[in-house]
């Protein structure tokens, strides 16, 4: 059985969970009821340690040339091209367009950066400083494996002290340039996103402001910030993953009873409606359980669910795609089918970071050797 630390430890401060035993589930298929999708697989032959692997540009990837697979002892699965490998001390990142942004902390100093999008695997041209701030109120902070942007461009980073049992921590928000501001007290947060350019949605274990309501999704608009309130209960007993599109919200939490991690989704229209009329929604019985099993970091990629999934020790396994679609009710549907885009064989490797724009998908791949890599794929047409 896990002690208590050790699975909020696992929720609120990932980093600290891959190194200590953490307890969780192996991967599992999700529940069944999702619509089918046909999917490409296949593997690479294994290559070198990934420090080593050859640098070689992406050239012509519609053409199906020039394509890099290497990727040391992880397996890149057939279809899929590396577009970029570089050595990173970040702990999150989001990317658009040609235009790349890293939350990275050194001792008590912490920045977000914005560099230019990385073509091949060549060093990262110099950074520029989006903004920085030094965190207050706690001797040990963990910097949370998140980096939020909003439809105007802010940026939102998280934090947290080292009380594993009621850890108190904080959000900055920022535009490029300027002095950040704060969410205070956002307690035992691990994620969160923008739902529009006023409007952030939280998944603390604590609560955030006034409103310390314990595990849940929060709403925060900093028109009112004093009136922040509880969305989604029922999401366990620590925090989880947050993403959004335009048509669906995953959220998820970890649950003490059954020792499991659990994602739940929702229709945007359907968390809009509760938004607009402060409706508080119940994950269990409002939202669909599309997921449950150990999990390292996610994203959303076009109407793909992405999981970087661990196994029963806590170690990835592999990198994998299941398709969504929202149906009848505004019901979210997880394909039964998965699509593999990265195996970890006995690579030593961790995922610390997942995120996604326009086709392309980042990782932040964490090494046994203490090496980090930003990596990012593409599918080939």
């Amino acid at each position: 059985m896990c002690r208590r630390s050790t699975v909020v430890l696992f929720f609120s401060f990932i980093f600290l969970a891959v190194g200590l035993s953490a307890c969780g589930d192996s991967g599992l298929t999700p529940p069944t009821g999702g619509a089918d999708a046909s999917v490409d697989s296949g593997s690479a032959d294994d290559a070198a340690p990934i420090d080593a692997a050859p640098a070689r540009d992406v050239a012509d990837i519609d053409g199906n040339t020039g394509c890099n697979t290497a990727l040391g002892k992880l397996t890149v699965s057939a279809g899929y091209c590396v577009l970029a490998k570089v050595e990173t001390t970040a702990s999150a990142f989001t990317f658009s367009g040609g235009t790349l942004w890293t939350y990275e902390q050194s001792g008590a100093a912490h920045k977000v950066l914005e560099w230019k999008f990385p073509a091949t695997n060549a060093p990262l041209d110099p950074a520029e400083d989006f903004f920085s701030f030094t965190p207050t109120g706690a001797d040990v902070i963990y910097a949370n494996s998140y980096l939020a942007r909003s439809p105007s461009g802010l940026l939102a980073v998280g934090y947290n002290n080292d009380d594993f049992t009621s850890p108190s921590g904080k959000i900055i928000v920022g535009a490029k340039g300027k002095p950040p501001g704060a969410i205070e007290k956002a307690n035992g947060n691990f994620s969160a996103v923008f739902w529009n350019d006023s409007t952030m949605l939280v998944n603390a274990s604590g609560g955030v402001g006034k409103a310390q309501d314990g595990q849940g999704l929060y709403v925060h608009d900093k028109n009112n910030p004093e009136d922040s309130w509880k969305l989604i209960k029922g999401l366990g007993d620590a925090s989880g993953f947050t993403l959004i599109n335009n048509d669906v919200l995953f959220v998820g939490g970890y649950f003490y009873s059954d020792n499991s991690s659990k994602l739940f989704a929702f229709s945007r229209k359907a968390v809009k409606a509760a938004i607009d009329g402060q409706k508080v929604l119940d994950a269990t019985t409002d939202g669909v359980l599309v997921y449950e099993g150990a999990t390292l970091a996610a994203t959303i990629l076009g109407n793909n669910l992405v999981l970087a999934r661990a196994n029963e020790s806590f170690a990835f396994s592999d990198i994998v795609f299941f398709p969504f679609t929202v149906g009848a009710g505004d019901k979210v549907a997880l394909s039964e089918t998965m699509q593999t885009v990265v195996t970890a064989n006995d690579s030593g490797a961790n995922v610390t970071a997942l995120g996604s724009d326009s086709g392309k998908l980042g990782v932040i791949f964490d090494l046994a050797g203490g090496k980090k890599y930003l990596t990012f794929f593409e599918k080939l047409l």
